[in-house]
């Protein structure tokens, strides 16, 4: 399947206020799916010069059922936003495609987009090809691997992604002659916990013997992830004693011990787009799209492959052409480039525009002779404008690799083909002393953001009334990365729409001109008005609370480098503190 060709964002113009796009998710912490579709979503909505405001109201509860935090949602209406995009995997685990279309009857008009299910021809929808990913995984554990014996961790029965999954595992165990066996579908949700309960489900609640699974395949990178460090545990080796594989592809899938093999759906492309269909839509008034990002296995060390190589492609060097160095390349150029643009997956454009082209001209530049160390020299800068853009490191094996097995076979001297597998690998020591030093950034950058939340969370959880509670988020809130911090009270009224009124405001444009606590608005306004209308340029996350005497509220908090677990814990602070407010 080809993927429709990207656009460029375009940033709005015009005199009137930005739009605002309403986010709609179910939460932020240990979940590194949403946390990346969200990353994704907060940059384009900011280069395309809209304003987000991100709900985290937990899944929708099914009629009869009741999920208090859903109630935020209800605040994504009216002037608050003007186009709304919901992560509807995993928003509709518990309602399943019926009952996503009903919810979504609620922002009619306004453009709304889907992500990751399709909701008929009236709603926008990005999705991934899950089929041809799904049945490649499963195909390469059997035939390259030659496991018969495939497990496989569902997700939620509601999900019809979850269920799509399941049934193409069926499928091509069929295709290659496997009975289907009851016994290896173990239950899921997506969450960590049911990747870890799926591994005792099999080899102690079935009693079923390690020898007799070959592999264990889930439906999503984090039950996978959390089956294998169940399986070391439990001291089960992977992949030496059972194969794994997941399906996301999220960033800690390459840093897992071992790196896991999934199938690639790209969350950034569907977060990008998203904000541009609703944005369009919004724009131009032009007709729902609906868009189908294609999927790729990504083979790694928990199958039983080696890094940097294809499945069943030796490691040795191949044999040098028969033609010289300069007409091999020559020929083969722009094949060469173009297996470098696939090695890295569109990660690359902050190493600069023709970063492909520099590269290969910098190694034959090094092979003939004509400027000693200009390769690594080449690398090495590409590298630094990888790490400054914050940008995946990962795939920069993945582009060494296309190019060493391209170059090398150009060289007929053997011992400049040995020299030339050394400049490689002083190139992939290159990359593994900066993917460290980038990990270890980000150690010392949590751990100070830990701390300043730690101190944050600890003085606002001890607040027992509004002034006490403005005073600890006025000191510790920005120090912790959160600048703008926003409680809004809201009122039910018998003869008039609900209403809201904003009883603290952080913000570092505060003014004595403000609008104060006994400022009345309409909830369907107040986040336009009172939050949005006070700043540009900003992103937030909106949770829902609820007073001592019941009046429902919000906390709204700037979305800023904070991770999501940080934004969870807020969460639970303040919901206890306002629920202890006295009126």
């Amino acid at each position: 399947m080809q993927d429709q060709p990207r656009i460029a964002p375009q940033r709005l113009t015009g005199s009137g206020p930005a739009p605002s796009i309403g986010f709609l998710i179910d939460w932020l912490g240990n979940s590194p799916y949403q946390c990346q579709i969200l990353r994704r979503v907060t940059k384009e909505a900011d280069d395309r010069g809209a304003q987000l405001l991100c709900f985290v109201g937990g899944a929708i509860a099914p009629p009869g059922k009741l999920n208090p935090a859903n109630a935020v949602f209800e605040l994504a209406r009216s002037r608050n936003v003007d186009c709304v995009a919901l992560l509807s995997s995993s928003l509709g685990n518990a309602i399943g495609l019926d009952g996503l279309k009903l919810f979504c009857e609620k922002f009619r008009p306004m453009p709304t987009c889907s992500i990751a299910v399709a909701l008929g021809p009236d709603v926008s929808s990005v999705r991934v090809d899950n089929e041809s990913g799904m049945q490649a995984l499963v195909a390469h554990m059997i035939q390259v691997h030659g496991i018969r014996r495939i497990a496989f961790v569902r997700g939620p029965p509601a999900s019809d992604e979850a269920e799509l999954r399941l049934r193409v595992y069926r499928e091509t165990l069929a295709a290659n002659g496997i009975p289907y066996a009851e016994e290896l579908v173990v239950p899921g949700d997506f969450n960590a916990a049911s990747g870890r309960e799926a591994v005792d489900i099999l080899f102690v609640e079935r009693k079923l013997a390690v020898s007799s699974v070959g592999a264990i395949v889930a439906a999503n990178d984090l039950m996978a992830l959390a089956a294998i460090e169940e399986l070391r545990v439990r001291g089960i080796r992977v992949p030496d004693e059972i194969a794994v594989g997941g399906f996301d592809d999220v960033q800690q899938a390459a840093f897992s011990l071992p790196p896991l093999t999934t199938v690639r759906q790209r969350l950034e492309d569907m977060g990008r787009e998203s904000v541009r269909l609703v944005l369009e839509q919004w724009i131009r008034r032009s007709e729902p799209e609906q868009v189908v990002r294609r999927t790729e296995i990504v083979t790694r060390r928990s199958c039983g492959c080696l890094p940097g190589y294809a499945a069943g492609r030796k490691s040795s060097s191949p044999p040098g052409s028969t033609l010289g160095f300069d007409a091999a390349i020559l020929r083969r150029r722009q094949h060469i480039l173009a297996e470098l643009a696939r090695a890295a997956r569109g990660t690359m454009s902050a190493a600069g525009s023709e970063w492909d082209v520099r590269l290969l001209n910098a190694i034959s530049e090094q092979v003939r002779g004509d400027s000693p160390n200009v390769f690594l020299r080449v690398y090495d800068a590409l590298l630094r404008r990888l790490v400054t853009a914050g940008s995946d490191l990962s795939v920069c094996n993945d582009v060494l690799s296309a190019l060493r097995s391209r170059v090398v076979r150009a060289i007929s001297d053997p011992k400049l083909r040995m020299r030339t597998e050394d400049l490689f690998h002083e190139a992939r020591v290159l990359t593994s002393n900066a993917i460290e030093g980038v990990h270890v950034a980000r150690r010392l950058q949590g751990w100070n953001a830990a701390l300043a939340l730690l101190d944050a969370g600890a003085s606002i959880a001890s607040a027992s009334t509004l002034d006490e509670l403005a005073r600890a988020v006025h000191r510790y809130l920005p120090a912790a990365g959160i600048s703008r911090c926003f409680v809004l009270r809201l009122h039910e009224n018998l003869d008039a729409p609900t209403t809201a009124r904003v009883i603290l405001a952080e913000k570092p444009e505060a003014r004595k001109s403000d609008p104060t606590q006994s400022t009345i608005y309409l909830a369907t306004d107040v986040l336009r008005d009172a939050v949005l209308g006070a700043t540009t340029g900003h992103a937030f996350v909106v949770f829902a609370a609820k007073f001592a005497n019941g009046d429902p509220g919000a906390v709204v908090l700037e979305l800023g480098d904070v991770e999501g677990q940080g934004y969870e814990a807020l969460r639970v602070v303040f919901s206890s503190v306002i629920a202890r407010i006295p009126d």
